[in-house]
Order: C-alpha cells, then sequence, then structure tokens
C-alpha cells in the first residue's frame, strides 16, 4: 500500500459514519452520471468524501484536481499534469480516457478552475469516456455548473452541515470514547456544524484540556487561551490560507480585530461582492439582516486572532476600530476587549462597561468582573455590585454599592438597574429618594419580600393589580415571582399562561431581571411537568460560558432531569441567594443527585416530613413523586395510604407532572400493566421519559398491556384523531380501526374516546 493509498484508507475511516451514506449515493450515481456535483459550504466534509469516492471507485483510471486560486488567470493549468499543450489539450484528454477503458476526474473546489480547464473538462465528458465529480461551496456563483445542471446525466448533490448526532459520532471517533450531550452542544457553540471546524476545535481539546468534564472548566480555559497550545489551531489557519484568496484572508483577519459588526460597517472595510463570497463559502454568518455580521463560528475568531501578528492588529484596530467609538455603534464581546487590552491597547472606559453588560447578561459575572478591576468609576462599581448578587457575594454587592452611592460624580437620580441592585442587597427603601422615577420599585420590593415569607396568594394579587404602565423591569420581576407562587401552589397552567404574558427582557435590562425571569421560567416548566421545553432550554445553554446562574437552579433542574447533558458542573453554591422553593429544589437535586440510592429514599423521606407543613402544594407534589420514584428503584413497594395520598395531592393539582404522578399512583395501586402503558407513554412524549424508574418497565412487561395494535391506534385517537385519519396512517379500514377502540375500552373498562384521552394524556400533533 503506497502513502496516497493510506491517505484514502484514512480519509475513509475518519469519515466513518459521518458522510459514508452520502458516499455511498455519490459512487451509485457514477454507474448513470457523466457529471457529479456536490455542493456544500467550506470545511463541511467535501474534500474527505471526495478522497473516499475516488479511492473506492472501480474506474481504470482515477486523476484527482486540486486547483490552485493564484493560477486561476492561467489557461489549462489545473491540467497541466493531464496534458502534453494546449494544442492538444482535448486529443491527450481524450487518449487517456481510451488508454484505461474509462476515467474518472475528481476536482475539488471547480470555483478555482482556470476557465480553460473547466471548459475542457465538461467537454470531455459529452465525447470520452469520462465521468467528472467536482465539489464547490455554490453552484450559484459557477455559472459554467449552473447550466450543466439542467443538462442530462448530471447529478447534483447537496452537502448539508453537520447534525447533532454526526457530531456527537464524529467526535467519539476523534476522541475514542463516548461523547456526553454537553460537549456536543459546546462543540456545535464553538466551532458551528463544521466538518472541519469540529475536527479542529476537538483537536485543540484534546491537545489542552482532554481530561476536563464540565462547560465552565472548558470556558475558563478558552478565557484563559494565551497559556496553551496552539499547534492545532495554527494548522487551522494555515489550512485557510491555502484554500482562501488573498483578498479573503485579509478581510477575516479584519473581522476577527473587529468582532461583531453592522453591515453598513462592513462595508466600509470590505466590498459588498467579497462579503457575498464569504457568505457563500460559510465563513461569515448574519442571523438575520438587522443582526450583526461576524466570523462563522468562535475557532474560526479565536484561530485568527491568536495567530495574528501583534502589530497587524494594531493596525487594524487603529483604522477600523477605534474610529467608530465616538458613534457608540460596537458591542463587541468581552472576550475582544480582553485581547485588545493584552495587545497593550488603551480601551475606551465607554466600551469597557458595554463589554461587562454583555458579560452579565451571558451570566459570566466573573468576566465582568475581570473587565472591571481597573475602572474605579460609579458606572463600574454599580456593574460590580450587580455581578457580585448574581455571584451570591454579599460583601462584594454591599462594598461596590456603597462606592456608587457615595460617588460625588454619581447622578442623584438613578435608575432601575441601581433600583434592583439596591433592592437585593437590603438598600431599599433607605436609598428611596434616589429612585423616584422608578415607578414600580415598592411593588417589586414587596414582592420580594411576600415571596421570601411563602404569602403566594398576596403576591399572585400584587401582581394581578400592578399597572402595566410601571416601570417594565419593575412589572416583569414581580410577575415572575407571582408565576412562581402560582406553580408551587400546584397551579401550573395559570403559572406558564402568566410567564409567557412577562415576554422578552430588554437587552438594555439589568441582568438581575433577565436571570429572575429565565430562573422562573425554569422553575415554572419544571414543577408543571413542560420538561420537553425545559430540557431543550438547558441544553441551548450549554455553551463555553457560565452555566450556574445565582441560585444554582438550571444545574439543579439538569441534575434532577437525569443529567440530560452528562455535564459535571462545578459546585453549586448551596448557601446562594434564593427564593423559597428555589433553595428546596437545591436541596432535593443534592439528595437525589449526591447520594445512593438507598440513602436518598431515608433523605428524602426526612425531608418531606420537614417540609410537610411549609410546602405549598406544588413543591410537596414534586418531593413525594420523587419519593414514589426512589422507593421503586430500590424495590421499596409503596403502602396503598401512600399511594393515595400522592393521588389525592396530585389531582388538587394541575399541569403534566401532576397528570403523571396521579396515574402512576393508580396503575400501581390497581396493578394495572395498562394504565402504567399509558403512564409511560405520556411521559416520553412530554420528556418525562427519564423519570420513569427502568424496573416500572419490567413490571409493565409481566402484566397483560393492550395489544401493541390496540395501543397504537389508542395512542392516536387520544391525539385527536378521527377513525377514518388513524385507518389511512396505518393502512386499516375503518372498521378494523373501530374494533380495536371497542377492545380497548372494554380492556381499560371506559366508555369512549374523552375517558381514553383522560388516560393517555391528550397532546395533539406529538407524532
Amino acid at each position: 500500500m503506497g502513502p496516497s493509498d493510506f491517505l484514502h484508507l484514512v480519509g475513509a475511516l475518519r469519515l466513518g459514519r459521518i458522510r459514508s451514506e452520502m458516499a455511498e449515493e455519490v459512487l451509485l450515481e457514477l454507474g448513470s452520471d457523466r457529471l457529479v456535483i456536490l455542493e456544500g459550504p467550506v470545511g463541511s466534509g467535501k474534500s474527505r468524501l471526495l478522497s473516499t469516492v475516488a479511492a473506492r471507485s472501480n474506474y481504470g483510471a482515477v486523476r484527482r484536481i486540486f486547483p490552485d486560486p493564484s493560477e486561476k488567470s492561467h489557461r489549462y493549468a489545473a491540467l497541466a499534469h493531464l496534458i502534453t499543450s494546449s494544442a492538444r489539450a482535448h486529443i491527450d484528454l481524450i487518449e487517456l480516457a481510451n488508454e484505461h477503458g474509462s476515467l474518472l476526474i475528481v476536482v475539488d473546489d471547480f470555483q478555482h478552475l482556470d476557465e480553460g480547464s473547466a471548459r475542457l473538462l465538461l467537454w470531455g465528458i459529452q465525447n470520452a469516456p469520462i465521468t467528472l465529480v467536482v465539489s464547490c461551496a455554490s453552484m450559484d456563483s459557477i455559472p459554467l455548473l449552473a447550466e450543466a445542471k439542467f443538462e442530462n446525466h448530471v447529478r447534483h448533490l447537496e452537502l448539508p452541515l453537520l447534525d447533532f448526532a454526526q457530531i456527537k459520532n464524529l467526535l467519539e471517533e476523534l476522541w475514542n470514547r463516548s461523547v456526553k450531550t454537553w460537549e456536543v452542544v459546546a462543540v456545535t457553540r464553538f466551532a458551528g456544524a463544521n466538518m472541519a471546524a469540529v475536527r479542529t476545535f476537538a483537536g485543540f481539546v484534546d491537545e489542552n484540556f482532554p481530561h476536563e468534564r464540565g462547560p465552565n472548566a472548558w470556558h475558563r480555559h478558552i478565557q484563559d487561551v494565551g497559556k496553551f497550545s496552539h499547534t492545532t489551531l495554527y494548522a487551522h489557519v494555515r489550512s485557510l490560507k491555502e484554500n482562501h484568496e488573498p483578498e479573503i484572508f485579509d478581510a477575516l483577519q479584519i473581522l476577527a480585530v473587529v468582532g461583531p459588526c453592522s453591515l453598513a460597517q462592513a462595508l466600509q472595510w470590505i466590498p459588498s461582492a467579497r462579503l457575498q463570497e464569504m457568505d457563500v463559502r460559510g465563513l461569515i454568518s448574519q442571523e438575520s439582516p438587522k443582526s450583526p455580521i461576524q466570523l462563522a463560528n468562535g475557532l474560526l475568531d479565536l484561530s485568527l486572532r491568536l495567530s495574528m501578528e501583534t502589530d497587524l492588529a494594531r493596525t487594524i484596530y487603529e483604522s477600523r476600530v477605534s474610529p467608530v467609538f465616538p458613534k457608540n455603534t460596537m458591542s463587541p464581546p468581552p472576550e475582544h476587549i480582553f485581547w485588545w487590552q493584552s495587545l497593550g491597547i488603551e480601551i475606551p472606559r465607554e466600551l469597557v462597561l458595554a463589554g461587562a453588560r454583555s458579560a452579565l447578561l451571558a451570566a459570566q459575572p466573573a468576566s465582568a468582573l475581570l473587565l472591571l478591576e481597573n475602572d474605579s468609576s460609579h458606572e463600574a462599581a454599580w456593574l460590580a455590585a450587580e455581578a457580585h448578587v448574581l455571584t451570591g457575594n454579599s460583601s462584594g454587592v454591599i462594598s461596590n454599592l456603597e462606592a456608587a452611592l457615595s460617588d460625588s460624580l454619581a447622578p442623584e437620580q438613578l435608575g432601575a438597574r441601581e433600583a434592583l441592585v439596591c433592592l437585593a442587597a437590603g438598600y431599599w427603601p433607605k436609598y428611596a429618594g434616589r429612585f423616584v422615577h422608578v415607578n414600580g420599585l415598592e411593588a417589586a420590593a414587596k414582592g420580594v419580600y411576600l415571596s421570601s415569607i411563602r404569602e403566594y396568594e398576596k403576591c399572585i394579587a400584587l401582581a394581578v393589580s400592578l399597572d402595566r404602565g410601571v416601570d417594565e423591569q419593575m412589572w416583569q420581576n414581580v410577575q415572575a415571582f407571582a408565576a412562581l407562587g402560582e406553580v408551587m401552589a400546584g397551579n401550573s397552567r395559570a403559572a406558564l399562561e402568566r410567564i409567557a404574558r412577562v415576554g422578552v427582557v430588554a437587552t438594555e435590562a439589568s441582568s438581575i431581571t433577565a436571570h429572575n425571569v429565565a430562573e422562573t421560567k425554569q422553575a415554572v416548566q419544571f414543577l408543571a411537568g413542560e420538561w420537553n421545553g425545559l430540557r431543550a432550554a438547558n441544553l441551548g445553554e450549554y455553551g463555553l460560558h457560565a452555566l450556574l446562574d445565582r441560585s444554582g437552579l438550571s444545574t439543579d433542574i439538569g441534575r434532577l432531569l437525569g443529567e440530560p447533558s452528562g455535564a459535571t458542573a462545578d459546585p453549586i453554591n448551596y448557601d446562594a441567594p434564593a427564593p423559597f422553593g428555589y433553595a428546596q429544589i437545591r436541596e432535593l437535586a443534592r439528595i437525589v443527585v449526591e447520594r445512593p440510592t438507598a440513602d436518598a429514599l431515608v433523605d428524602l423521606q426526612s425531608y418531606n416530613q420537614r417540609y410537610a407543613r411549609e410546602f405549598p402544594k406544588g413543591l410537596r407534589l414534586l418531593g413525594l413523586g420523587w419519593e414514589l420514584k426512589l422507593r421503586l428503584e430500590n424495590g421499596n413497594q409503596p403502602e396503598t395510604t401512600f399511594l393515595k395520598e400522592l393521588e389525592t395531592l396530585a389531582q388538587s393539582c394541575d399541569g403534566t407532572i401532576a397528570q403523571l404522578i396521579s396515574m402512576l399512583s393508580v396503575g400501581i395501586r390497581e396493578k394495572s400493566g395498562n394504565k402504567l402503558e399509558a403512564a409511560i407513554s405520556l411521559a416520553q412524549r412530554q420528556g418525562l421519559g427519564s423519570w420513569i424508574p427502568p424496573n416500572l418497565k419490567a413490571q409493565i412487561s409481566t402484566s397483560t398491556p393492550l395489544s401493541p395494535r390496540e395501543l397504537e391506534i389508542a395512542n392516536w385517537a387520544a391525539d385527536g384523531s378521527s377513525s377514518v385519519d388513524i385507518a389511512m396512517e396505518l393502512d386499516l379500514s375503518v372498521r378494523t380501526v373501530e374494533k380495536h377502540l371497542e377492545n380497548t375500552y372494554k380492556k381499560l373498562e371506559i366508555s369512549g374516546r374523552d375517558e381514553l384521552t383522560s388516560i393517555l394524556g391528550s397532546q395533539v400533533g406529538a407524532r
């Protein structure tokens, strides 16, 4: 086996499960098509896929062409190794094909071909036994291919970016171990769904911190990336430079220094046509016309910045970035500001403050404090106090708060952001006179107090009576406290409706409001049993930034969901400030996660007894529901009295989790396999499947449930499908469907669809 054969084999092995189906599809098309066009963004794995196709094809001869963009103006430059002269180009190509009986020509990045070579190859497939397989970033930018697309014997295949499962598979191949969900999400957030970027970032992690098993640790390493080996990142930049024209690479460096910017700003530095080409190649991104333009992923940004010479970075900063500061039109991420400071650049204080605000909203209080450590202004003191509120550092809050309030340069009248810091520190109403323009502050303070003493009904009444015209942040905080009270009292539907009305927190709002609303939404979804949305929200927050909010609730809920991310989070600060209910969920998480099942059951029973009189219905249901789960996992059959108590409590609450616990209690008490199967069906549809004890399914398998066909039809019927719809979907007669439903009603001892829907848990459109 020669070196080239070995490289092809390695490419095929690395391709593995990621592009194997696409490679098979290309190989199949070679038998009937003379031209196969593979379209996909830069880094999507086109080159590796072409290597696999070239290695596995059965043509008489295979020739691989790697066009050099710098030779695009030279006629036949790409085919110099196949032809003897320009005059004989067509003859040489035909003779080569005839000599071997068949010829496969594989071209990487067709857009880099000189026009002569491109036209000769397209002529060759019509006049000789030649098949052409080419890759390109976008057919629209190559008129020759766009025209060829509509001819006979031409196949056009799009190579999409990697999906979640493909990224997971690729990481497992690269790291040779199982990969956690949080790692996939973190890699995707930082490297995008781009094969080359995923591979590069995986190599960087493996090279520098392979044994870290938590997103917070990854975030710290990325922030302090200067002390690590950059071999992998430098190789990534060399590849970028080799595969793109100098003008494109220069534009990438400009955006790496500038950071996210508006389209108008980008057009000052980079021609419109070049920006469009960068977009086609997947090098930049813009979520919407009003969103900033930025590099496609964090890996690209980091690699370019680390490999850039200091003098060049300074020059770009001074010529592009600095002039726009007076217009206050830029909001670079904190990492950019850190980098600029490391280059010895003096950063305007307004920009540093803006970076600190961004860090707070992104749940990065430590980053905000680092940015602010050399700023003694009252603005910086307020932001530092806000950061300490998020971390639960009361002494830090007070020291910065007092410095800000005593600063002679500070305005006498302050706004909602400062008011919330005072409120969190207990400095209101002492300084109420400085917040006279914050309408609704007194109501917010009352909401905090009522929540802390568990007067939820009064808190809800306050939220109902609060005028919508008060300050938006005050209104949102009061509504959040009320929603928390409603869900803890077992009124899940009302809580979900209220938190939905709270809406989106403004980007200029205090991070205290942003996190209070976000945490409340999580708590409401969790206690209501809306775990599908909660799981998606949790996974969405797993990235290269801090996960622990000021109460630790997001991590606690992740643990209670059965560690959906698999992340080993940093230790939770169990003493961080949190309203009643948050702290008890945190305590529950500590019991059920950090203790063996048998010990956890004893501790949980003590927990439920301790809070029996204090807990509102919703929280009590959660605690007893988890006790049921641990009893079953421990082989401890619950007593009938316990099950009846749990059933009665669940029926007095609303929401999915209450419905599920009620169904489980009844099913276990009556030893009804059908009812337990219905409970499991509900749990799986609502994202609660991980909460069902494994041995409960074993109990069901020994009972006599509905037949698979009866259960399938019952689920369709419970979701609202008519007998006609079900018959069409399952290719049955309407009479057969109705007969199965009649048998189901008899087995479940119910009278019709209404009761069936109640038992199975309706969720229209779940299929």
